[in-house]
């Protein structure tokens, strides 16, 4: 089983991420994210990449969240 790379997808969530003017509420989807990252599952993986989620219909883009990908830290010698 090769599992060098894991992914966590963070949804953005309009009802929770959204603050009352319909801007994405920065500090929320910072706290989700810093909480997958610290979590203790993952705590032999190092964040490699982090990518936005979109979705488009009707030509209108959407945000629907955060892919983080994780690589497993090379053990030290």
């Amino acid at each position: 089983m090769n599992d060098t790379y894991k992914t966590i997808f963070i949804d953005v969530e309009v009802s929770k991420k959204m603050n009352s003017y319909g801007q994405l509420n920065g500090d929320q989807l910072a706290r989700d994210i810093g909480g997958a990252l610290n979590h203790p599952d993952n705590e032999d993986y190092e964040l490699e990449r982090l990518e936005k989620i979109v979705s488009m219909s009707h030509n209108v883009q959407t945000l629907a969240g955060y892919l983080l990908i994780l690589k497993r830290k090379t053990p030290a010698t």
